[in-house]
């Protein structure tokens, strides 16, 4: 997919630089430096992360269409697809091909009538040969209009109905649980080292949930209630009425997240307690996702 570059403000949408770093970040072909690097851009810069997905796509096109170089196809197969949700976009780009390349293919006269051979003159005779039966042979099915644009885009909309049927059935088959989980443990402030530097969180390859464990203050209640919010303030995730479990003498709470909400940003997650009454916010955790 070819993008071009709009100059607005007097700064372009996105460097070359820019989109051969994401191919190697999404290829899994960047020393650790650059790599720290480019996550650290992820998460500040929103257009960055945009075009992040969008350049997933391209590089998906590019594979099903034979496009990729053996270094590339090989880092794709290799690194590229150790995700679910990457091998899931592939496997819808091929069915979607697929559909496409047999719909073009088709001939626009979907039958041949064969000549019927000339007569042969026959001596003393007064009737004539009878036609060939193939004459008078038709295929079953043949394209319903004359004008080959309109039966290819009848084909089209047949063919982005059946792949969006085949899709929805796709997510509607994936299970209800929480399937692949990552689990993390947190302490109030999410401090877990010397110098006050908060936790980050690097999802793994395929993640379906994040499970956080809540390490408790010392003041325990029977009902806890957790809200998770983004840099921005603005609430992700909300859980209530969760109830405390005992981990290695330590009253905790587990606390899960769809690995779909979340993207790289710094979260803080509000902790609210009640023994009746109202909630009344106790603690706080941070932590940051990679």
């Amino acid at each position: 997919m070819d993008r071009t570059a709009l100059v607005s403000n007097n700064e372009l949408e996105i460097s070359t630089q820019d989109r051969e770093e994401l191919r190697r970040y999404l290829l899994g072909q960047m020393v650790e430096a650059d790599l720290s690097q480019v996550e650290e851009r992820l998460m500040s810069e929103s257009d960055l992360y945009a075009e992040l997905l969008i350049f997933e796509d391209e590089l998906i096109d590019q594979y099903v269409r034979g496009q990729m170089s053996e270094t590339d196809r090989a880092s794709f197969e290799s690194y590229f697809l150790q995700s679910s949700e990457h091998q899931q976009k592939l496997r819808f780009a091929q069915a979607f091909s697929k559909y496409v390349d047999r719909a073009v293919g088709q001939p626009t006269n979907e039958f041949k009538a064969e000549a019927a051979p000339a007569a042969s003159p026959v001596a003393d005779t007064d009737y004539a040969h009878p036609a060939s039966p193939s004459a008078k042979t038709r295929r079953f099915w043949s394209w319903p209009f004359p004008i080959p644009a309109l039966n290819y885009a009848l084909a089209a909309v047949v063919v982005i109905a059946i792949v969006g049927i085949a899709w929805m059935a796709l997510r509607s088959s994936r299970p209800a649980g929480p399937g692949k989980v990552f689990e993390a443990t947190l302490v109030p402030g999410g401090v877990v080292r010397e110098g006050g530097e908060i936790q980050t969180i690097s999802l793994a390859a395929g993640t379906d949930t994040l499970r956080l464990r809540l390490i408790l203050p010392s003041e325990q209640y029977p009902n806890y209630k957790t809200v998770l919010v983004d840099s921005n303030g603005t609430s992700a995730v909300t859980r209530d009425d969760l109830t405390p479990i005992d981990t290695f003498g330590k009253k905790s709470l587990l606390f899960d997240i769809p690995a779909t909400t979340l993207r790289p940003d710094t979260y803080r997650l509000r902790l609210s307690a009640r023994a009746t009454g109202a909630y009344e916010e106790i603690a706080s955790y941070n932590f940051r996702i990679r």
